[in-house]
């Protein structure tokens, strides 16, 4: 059975094999062979059923869809009865409601749990225009002197039950169409198909664009390491020659530009889904033309674009550079907004082009990282060691023009602007909401971001000068460093796998809990253990730090779309971005202070080290959170 197949499940009265029901399944098996349609029905006798039957007959097909396919990803509520022999004044419309509205009401609460777990949830009721309190007063309708009055109560009550769940569902992504018997097969178009070659160009180029901005951001150690040695050629006067070295300031280059590559996502974001929705393009003719031609020009493509000349310009004036601030300003500011401006808007719109693998795709996409680590460490190191840092820099400009712009212009649309609603094309929301904001799981995932953020960049930050302090060379420390990507990367997607099979926020919570542990188990004894063990020590330390590291990357894009929906996934990973660069601003440049105390060798690093376990177990802790209010709110499931 294939696992990339729209589950729909059609409910309906004596089943779905009559009627609407009936033809619905025939237009979606023309149109495409990428469904799974499951007809539900219950034997309507003289509308006796009693609510609590109705809802245990529910209750088991649930179980059954959750066992054979783990998600509902179209509800289409299909069940509807006219009450010809009246009993008395009450029984009637009581059957007329049981049916056409209580039923789908039950329904669609049951079966939420199952349709949070899609990609791009639909619930679709089929209602009828003697529904319409604008036609039963309009003289010319065709059935104006049919009475029907209960069957036509029932209908106006579905509508505004699907208006209200329209409204409701909204908040996790999920949309609620409805359908009027007239014109049945229209329920399809909401399903634009997505070809698996469509998917591997957005794997593809996503993980290419991780790989040129995360990938680098993870091995700045390299460039800090040289910065601080006696040999550089870029800064004067040598921070190896004063005093007190900058170490702080200098990581703050690499940190500022990997909090810029993260936070700029709260500015991207907006600008890109108002772009692809064409906000911004105005149709009025009064418009100057030369306005609507300039606008119609902005496109994502443009956006990313953009972004690989401002790395490549930040690189190429950061050769320039005598001072540190200069670095700030180059390496730092204008590499870091170039990069965020090219990896949202490759990297926003990807899970929503997969749905029972989401994590795994997710898992290999930010492996792409790791595996830009795994090259730029030793590549960079290399080039240090025999051309020096400014033309190290200059070849790294001309590397990000050449290889950043085929990537530049393969960023995807959204799939969400080719689905159409009565108020025109589907627009991903691009701001959290002061409600959302202020449920604790919300609360608990921004924190946790912001501590993990913090941590997790300092072992990257210090392995070569780390490395150096235990008496190996800088050229063994940037192997370390890639070593250390390149298991980070198998990491990736190894947990993005499990994840889609053990529960994301489970793998989330052990994987962060393992990191925090190895600080504490392996770097902070290789600090304390002052003989040649410790060396062994850090490299135990990297390797089991390394790989529960990477769990977190690969799951919490997939995590937030399973806990907050896919059509809130845009505004809530921007957000929990920006925090997480908040957090990489914070973390390091605390860590580079920390490193300045009195201390000598690698007992300098001890604090660092408590620093880091300090902040990789609070998030932890604040994920252990996020996993109690999903599951006080959604219900407890083992696998989450």
């Amino acid at each position: 059975m294939e696992s990339n197949k729209i589950t729909i499940l059609i409910t309906g009265k004596l089943g779905a094999i009559s009627g609407i029901g009936f033809e619905t399944v025939k237009a979606l098996a023309v149109i495409s062979s990428s469904f799974h349609i499951l007809l539900g029905c219950r034997l309507v006798e003289k509308g006796q059923n009693a609510p609590e039957e109705i809802k245990a007959s529910i209750e088991a097909a649930k179980m059954q869809i959750e066992g054979q396919f783990g998600k509902l990803d179209v509800l289409i509520n299909n069940a509807g009865i006219i009450v010809y022999h009246q009993v008395d004044t009450m029984t009637s419309p009581r059957q007329s409601f049981e049916t056409n509205v209580f039923g789908h009401l039950a329904a669609t609460e049951t079966l939420e749990a199952l349709l949070r777990k899609s990609a791009k949830p639909y619930v679709i009721y089929i209602s009828s225009e003697q529904g319409s309190i604008t036609k039963r007063f309009d003289p010319e309708y065709e059935f104006h002197h049919v009475r029907g009055d209960h069957y036509r109560m029932s209908k106006a009550g579905l509508n505004m039950l699907a208006a209200c769940h329209r409204y409701n569902f909204a908040n996790w992504g999920s949309s609620a169409p409805q359908a009027e018997r007239q014109d049945a097969t229209t329920i399809t178009s909401a399903f634009p198909p997505i070809s698996r070659k469509k998917q591997v160009v957005v794997l593809l180029s996503a993980f290419a664009a991780i790989a040129l901005t995360i990938g680098y951001n993870q091995c700045f150690g390299v460039f800090q390491e040289y910065y601080l040695s006696p040999t550089q050629d870029v800064l004067v006067p040598g921070p190896a020659l004063q005093v007190s070295p900058p170490t702080a300031l200098l990581s703050f280059v690499g940190t500022l530009c990997y909090g810029l590559t993260w936070a700029g996502g709260i500015f991207v974001n907006p600008v890109i889904s108002r772009i692809e929705h064409g906000v911004w393009v105005s149709a009025n003719p009064s418009t100057r033309l030369w306005r609507r031609r300039s606008l119609r020009l902005l496109t994502p493509r443009t956006i990313t674009t953009v972004g690989v000349f401002m790395m490549s310009a930040g690189f190429g004036l950061a050769s320039l550079s005598t001072s540190i601030w200069h670095l700030l300003l180059t390496q730092g500011l204008l590499v870091g907004l170039g990069m965020s401006l090219l990896y949202f808007p490759l990297l926003a719109p990807a899970p929503e082009f997969f749905t029972t693998h989401r994590a795994t795709a997710m898992g290999f996409i930010l492996a792409g990282g790791g595996a830009g680590g795994l090259i730029f460490s030793p590549v960079i190191r290399a080039l240090l060691s025999s051309v020096g840092g400014r033309w190290t820099l200059r070849i790294l400009a001309l590397f990000y023009a050449i290889a950043g712009l085929p990537i530049a212009w393969s960023v995807p649309r959204s799939p969400f602007t080719s689905v159409s609603t009565t108020e025109g094309a589907e627009r991903r929301d691009t701001h959290v909401s002061r409600s959302l904001a202020s449920r604790p799981v919300f609360i608990f995932s921004a924190v946790a971001a912001f501590l993990q953020a913090a941590g997790a960049q300092l072992p990257l930050a210090f392995i070569p000068s780390y490395t150096v302090v235990l008496g190996q060379t800088a050229a063994e420390g940037a192997n370390l460093l890639a070593v250390s990507n390149a298991i980070n990367a198998v990491s990736r997607i190894l947990t993005g796998y499990a994840g889609d099979r053990l529960g994301r926020q489970n793998l989330v919570v052990l994987t962060l809990l393992l990191s925090g542990s190895s600080v504490f188990a392996f770097w902070l004894s290789s600090v304390v253990v002052t003989t040649p063990a410790s060396f062994s020590l850090w490299i135990t330390f990297l390797v089991f730090y390394s790989f529960s590291a990477g769990g977190y990357y690969a799951l919490f894009p997939a995590l937030i779309a399973e806990v907050f929906g896919i059509h809130r996934y845009a505004s809530v990973n921007a957000f929990i971005l920006f925090v997480r660069g908040l957090g990489t601003l914070f973390g390091t440049p605390v860590g580079g202070q920390l490193l300045g105390s009195p201390l000598e060798g690698p007992n300098a690093y001890s604090h660092v080290a408590y620093w880091d376990g300090a902040l990789l177990m609070g998030a932890t802790a604040c994920c252990v959170g996020v996993r109690w209010a999903d599951g006080k709110g959604n219900g407890w499931r083992w696998v989450a």
